[in-house]
């Protein structure tokens, strides 16, 4: 993979985090969330599965027409990937590619319970850092990771 395309995506989503920051975060807004992330998958013709998490419980969760219990999986994976690093699954993903290294490499733990890639992003609130985590499975994963900041773009006021 191109190293400079890499640095731009590395920034690109350092940007997002930095910027889709609500706040405040209550049960309603998981809610209000993952339906506009139904939405927004309803209107691309494609299904998902979706988790929000919020302070360790699950606020919210849908499996969409022809996603299956491995996409639950790679919700987990992926969630697990964001509680050890702080930052996106994508953004994992894109510094373990540029780095030329993997999560059992980097961090120590087994790949079967942690899953780089696009799709996580954590639920960041104003003062109070992260509170939780949006997961979407059921794309390829950078599609999984647009879907996501699309909806978070249409909820959060920039």
């Amino acid at each position: 993979m191109d190293l400079d395309q890499l640095d731009r995506d590395i920034a690109e989503v350092e940007l997002q985090e930095r910027v889709l920051v609500f706040p405040k975060f209550a049960p309603r807004d998981a809610l209000e969330l993952g339906l506009q992330i139904i939405a927004l998958a309803t209107a691309g013709g494609v299904g998902v599965a979706i988790d929000i998490e919020c302070g360790g419980q699950c606020l919210f969760h849908h499996a969409m027409a022809g996603t299956t219990s491995e996409h639950d999986s790679w919700i987990r994976r992926k969630r697990n990937t964001m509680r050890l690093t702080g930052t996106s699954s994508l953004q994992v993903f894109l510094r373990l590619a540029r780095a030329g290294s993997n999560m059992a490499a980097s961090y120590g733990v087994d790949p079967a319970e942690h899953a780089p890639g696009g799709g996580g992003f954590p639920i960041r609130v104003r003062g109070a850092g992260i509170v939780g985590y949006v997961v979407v499975s059921g794309l390829p994963h950078r599609d999984d990771h647009a879907l996501v900041i699309g909806a978070l773009r249409a909820f959060i006021p920039t």
